[in-house]
């Protein structure tokens, strides 16, 4: 799910982080 993130807006990086 962290990979999906990268290809996502920085909006997504914000959840990443929180993952």
């Amino acid at each position: 799910m962290h990979r999906n993130g990268m290809k996502q807006p920085p909006r997504d990086r914000h959840r990443e982080g929180a993952s």
